[in-house]
C-alpha cells in the first residue's frame, strides 16, 4: 500500500483514478502548496496518517494478543 502511494506520488501510477497518492501528486504538480490551496493536499495526507496509525496500532495489539510471553513494560 505504501509502495504503491509512494509511487502514486512520483506521478507513476494511473492517471485516470483518484487515488490519495495522485491527490498529493497533483498538489505538488500544480503549486497548490505554495499558493495556500490546502485543501488539494492535506485531506490526503491527514487520511493516510490516520490509515498507517491505524494499522499500527492493531499490529501491537494483535502482537500483544499472540505473543503473550513477552515481557509488558508497565
Amino acid at each position: 500500500m505504501l509502495a504503491s502511494i509512494g509511487l502514486e506520488v512520483l506521478g507513476l501510477g494511473p492517471q485516470n483514478t483518484h487515488t490519495l497518492g495522485g491527490l498529493i501528486y497533483q498538489g505538488i504538480f500544480y503549486n497548490a502548496m505554495w499558493r495556500g490551496l490546502w485543501w488539494w493536499w492535506l485531506p490526503a495526507i491527514v487520511t493516510l496518517v490516520i490509515i498507517f496509525l491505524v494499522l499500527f496500532l492493531l499490529s501491537l495489539t494483535l502482537d500483544e494478543y499472540a505473543n503473550p510471553r513477552i515481557e509488558r513494560i508497565d
